[in-house]
């Protein structure tokens, strides 16, 4: 739990000055746009691609949609356009169906979703958003995150493979064990602040391949750098 506070505070000293909204769609989105649909659309669009190529996608259906994207104009497109228009984002067969998915699941459960918003009900919420199908727990948890600060720490790859490489977890620690340890060594407050620096620094320092660990603000208390010299 020390070494875990130490991470954090190195951390946040190197990189709090360095985060750009803009290269993280889902909080460049949420800054503009309110609405969980659009928000959700945007960080579905983000999934196993890059932020930039996932942007490209956001503006296509932003133009088509006139700056509106709601469950309507989603589903009033024929489905060859709409993968057209998400293509950049890549996987756009499979993503456009996802899509209508969400759009047809914000018809049929409006009600039920604005209730929740109102009230707040974060786990509710997420368990109903957790239905859709070809939406999972991380894309549910960065929008709930920007959108409504609920109390949830989203893991996506970088930050996996970044803890893991520290030593912070087991090696087989998955979603929730990640989600949980740095939920723990942080105040709820610094949640999508240390959620964008660790993914940062897993773009540019701690990389999947070829890590530039002697960059590394943290590596003396690394363990990757142990095992590999």
């Amino acid at each position: 739990m020390k070494i875990g506070r130490e991470i954090v505070l190195r951390l946040l000293k190197r990189y709090s000055d360095k985060i750009r909204e803009e290269d993280f769609l889902a909080v460049y989105v949420s800054k503009d746009h309110k609405d969980l649909f659009t928000i959700l659309i945007a960080t579905i669009l983000t999934q196993n691609t890059s932020d930039k190529n996932a942007l490209k996608a956001f503006h296509n259906l932003m133009k088509k949609t006139n700056g509106r994207i709601d469950p309507e104009n989603i589903l009033n497109m024929d489905i060859s356009e709409l993968e057209m228009l998400v293509k950049p984002a890549g996987m756009y067969r499979r993503r456009a169906k996802t899509l209508i998915n969400v759009a047809r699941f914000f018809i049929n459960e409006k009600k039920s979703i604005e209730k929740m918003i109102l009230s707040r009900e974060c786990e509710k919420l997420k368990e109903k958003l957790l239905e859709i199908e070809g939406v999972g727990e991380k894309t549910v948890d960065v929008v709930l995150l920007n959108m409504m600060s609920c109390p949830y720490f989203p893991v996506d790859t970088h930050i996996m493979r970044i803890t893991r490489r520290l030593g912070l977890v087991d090696e087989r620690a998955g979603y929730k064990e990640i989600s949980s340890f740095w939920r723990s060594v942080v105040d709820e407050v610094y949640y999508l602040k240390l959620h964008l620096i660790l993914i940062h620094h897993g773009r540019t320092i701690c990389r999947a391949i070829k890590p530039l660990c002697e960059k590394c603000v943290i590596k003396d208390l690394c363990r990757y750098r142990e095992k590999t010299g």
